[in-house]
Parts: structure tokens; C-alpha cells; sequence
């Protein structure tokens, strides 16, 4: 599923940067324990000065670039994030004005287990008032931290607030809730960069995450594998 979804990011990618030409998706074998995955495309390429600022979270080469082609400038580095929670590299062969091909490996696993699928944790509404499920909610905002507890323990459930995203992963490693609330725009890690920490600490990586943020990027979610997306 995510070798889908970085594919598809890949070619969405190429698509926005080439305006006339074409994009080309071809296999290659690297060894038997890894296959090799292009995308090429024929568009407006990228300097070799500006190719070590593409996997940088919110960064995009050249400011009339930006201008033209609007992003957020994470669409590269959480492919690339999610090329190496898998085991595997991504990289980059480009010009400027030669368009850029985008290569990722992929580990080849055992055919049992790449085909056994990791269900994800199921929160179910409590059955009563006296039914506890724990959730953490993860936010900057001590208004909406105070809201959000409100609601969610009239509805019967306990929960857990942090207000610093340096302290999420502690908390959530320790309480191990059945489900995360999750702002985007907080200070010292945003809640980006905490869904990828999520996702690489086994015990935790199938607890469902919800964003609840003033951002609207539900591909970035999909992405990164999260469950809902609300906005506030």
C-alpha cells in the first residue's frame, strides 16, 4: 500500500512539473533482495545546487517556482520518509531544463509475509459510561485541549493531554491509547513529523491518529497512514 501511495505521489509530482513531454514509470532490478522503481519525466528538471533542499519539508527550488506550481513542499520528503520506514533509499538524477528521475528501492519480502496485512487498531464507542477508552490528545492549544477533553469525556471516554510534541511519543509509548488527536502546527515538531515517529515504533504504529488541525492536507494523511482527518 505505501509503494502505491509513493508512486502516486511521484507521478503527481512529475505530472504538476511537466508541462509538455512525458513521464515514464519503469521497474529495474537493483539485487535479489530489492527491486529498483522510476518515475521520469521531461519537465523543468532541478539544478544540482537545489537537489539537496527537495527532501526538505517545505521546500521548494526557486521562489517563482513556488509561485507557479503551489504546494506545501512535503509531498518529496514524506516519500521519501516512507521509502526508508520500508528499508528502502530514495534518490535523484536531474538537470535543470532536463527534467528529473525520481528512483526508489523496494525490499522484496517472502510471499507469505508481504502478503499478510496488519490490521489496524478498531475504536469502538464505549457501551457505557463506566467503559474507559483512553485518548491521547496531542495539541499546543490549551483552549482546544480543554474543549476537546469536554467532549470526549461527556461521551464517556478518558483521555491524556500533550501540549508539547516533544513529549507525544513518550506519552503515547507509555499509555499506549486506543486512538490520537493530532494538531499539524505546533511548535519544536509538528504533528507531521509525529505521525512518522508513530509509524516507526511497532507497539504503537497501528494506534489510529486523527488530525484535528486548521490544515487541510488529507493526501499528506493518506500518506502517512492516518485514520480521519477533521478540521477545525
Amino acid at each position: 500500500m505505501r509503494t502505491r501511495q509513493i508512486l502516486l505521489n511521484l507521478l503527481s509530482n512529475a505530472a504538476k512539473f511537466t508541462n509538455a513531454g512525458t513521464i515514464t514509470l519503469r521497474t529495474f532490478a537493483i539485487d535479489q533482495q530489492s527491486l529498483g522503481i522510476a518515475v521520469q519525466d521531461s519537465g523543468i528538471g532541478i539544478a544540482l545546487k537545489d537537489q539537496s533542499l527537495i527532501f526538505e519539508e517545505f521546500q521548494q527550488v526557486h521562489d517563482h517556482l513556488t509561485r507557479e506550481y503551489q504546494g506545501t513542499g512535503l509531498g518529496l520528503p514524506i516519500s521519501k520518509r516512507l521509502v526508508e520506514m520500508q528499508g528502502g533509499r530514495m534518490w535523484l538524477d536531474s538537470a535543470s531544463g532536463q527534467g528529473s528521475t525520481f528512483c526508489f528501492s523496494v525490499p522484496l519480502a517472502p510471499m507469505d509475509e508481504a502478503n499478510a496485512v496488519q490490521s489496524p487498531a478498531r475504536l469502538d464507542a464505549p457501551e457505557a459510561a463506566s467503559s474507559s477508552i483512553d485518548i491521547v490528545i496531542i495539541d499546543d492549544d490549551p483552549d482546544t485541549q480543554m474543549t476537546l477533553q469536554r467532549l470526549l469525556s461527556g461521551a464517556g471516554y478518558t483521555t491524556a493531554g500533550v501540549q508539547d510534541s516533544r513529549d507525544a511519543l513518550a506519552t503515547i509509548q507509555h499509555r499506549k491509547p486506543r486512538l490520537i488527536l493530532m494538531d499539524i502546527n505546533m511548535p519544536h515538531l509538528n504533528g507531521w513529523d509525529v505521525v512518522a515517529a508513530i509509524k516507526e515504533v511497532p507497539a504503537i504504529a497501528t494506534i489510529p491518529v486523527v488530525i484535528c488541525s486548521i490544515v487541510d492536507e488529507r493526501r499528506l494523511g493518506v500518506l502517512l497512514g492516518v485514520h480521519g482527518h477533521l478540521v477545525k
